[in-house]
């Protein structure tokens, strides 16, 4: 999760994207999340929702790093890989010739 200046729509709209997750901490004190559908030189659009520019004390938006999760999945991937061939040879030695 990466906090960003609420007061600057210029620095909120170059740094969050379409797909973006965001927590925005409004100035009521009400908080809200949602996926963003649209940006625009107003505010950030969800799901039935709009939050304007003005109405934000924060925010914080989560970002999905594709590179990471191709890693962890790669990593998770060569471990059963590993276990199953350790399995396989260990079978395979209790069988016997």
């Amino acid at each position: 999760m990466r906090h960003l200046p609420a007061s600057d729509p210029q620095s909120i709209t170059s740094h969050i994207e379409v797909g973006n997750k965001v927590r925005i901490m409004r100035i009521d004190a009400s908080e809200v999340k949602f996926k963003v559908v649209t940006i625009s030189n107003k505010g950030l659009g969800g799901d039935r929702i709009f939050v304007t520019y003005s109405d934000n004390l924060q925010i914080s938006v989560t970002e999905h790093n594709t590179a990471k999760t191709v890693s962890l999945i790669a990593a998770i991937l060569v471990v059963v890989k590993g276990l199953y061939d350790y399995a396989d040879a260990t079978t395979g030695l209790l069988d016997g010739p």
